[in-house]
């Protein structure tokens, strides 16, 4: 008798409540699981949709890094002031320090890089304070260019824009030829020109 009286006791909580209590936890169960499969589902398309859209990013970027691989001049490109690609021109002009040259440096690391290249020369302009120009100069569109001085006697126009926000455009395109004929041409008119002053001063000491 008293193994009777002491099984009530033992009853779980869900055989203790009523039939109604019983009903309603168990849609509750059912509406959490729901919930919870429906999140499942919700984030398992949200992280597929971000895979295809990394996907299409980094197929865009080797696109985009094979189409400059072609083209004949420099290019680099600075994201939110940090170097996100570069093609090979900039590299093969700099090859002491083009190990060195990675994404996700500074556009003013990078500048300061280029100029402790041993290939380097001179330039018309100071590069350290390129950076600080470029950013006085985001709002308007204006392009800045610098005549750049290289090893064996080869000159380059480096030319750079703020495109939106932060970011930045270099394009590097050699005018060698055309400061080497501007030049050929400036020698022969001071030739000229000193032919010319020589022939005067004869005439003018011939009767003195």
């Amino acid at each position: 008798g008293c193994k009777r009286s002491l099984e009530p006791a033992l009853l779980t909580g869900a055989q203790q409540l009523p039939i109604g209590a019983r009903t309603l936890r168990h849609h509750r169960r059912i509406i959490g699981l729901g919930r919870s499969r429906a999140l499942g589902r919700d984030l398992a398309r949200a992280v597929s949709e971000l895979e295809t859209v990394r996907g299409e990013q980094e197929r865009m970027r080797k696109s985009l890094v094979a189409a400059l691989s072609s083209m004949e001049g420099g290019f680099a490109l600075f994201i939110d002031g940090k170097l996100e690609l570069c093609n090979h021109l900039f590299l093969q002009l700099f090859p002491d320090i083009s190990n060195k040259i990675d994404t996700g440096l500074s556009i003013g690391r990078f500048f300061a890089r280029l100029v402790s290249s041993k290939f380097f020369r001179s330039a018309d302009r100071n590069l350290a304070t390129l950076p600080s120009t470029l950013e006085k100069r985001r709002d308007e569109g204006v392009i800045t260019s610098v005549m750049i001085e290289m090893a064996d006697d080869r000159w380059f126009q480096l030319s750079a824009q703020h495109t939106s926000g932060d970011n930045v455009v270099l394009l590097l395109t050699e005018i060698t030829d055309f400061v080497r004929r501007n030049r050929s041409e400036k020698e022969s008119l001071i030739d000229r020109q000193e032919d010319y002053l020589k022939a005067v001063f004869q005439t003018l000491t011939s009767g003195v």
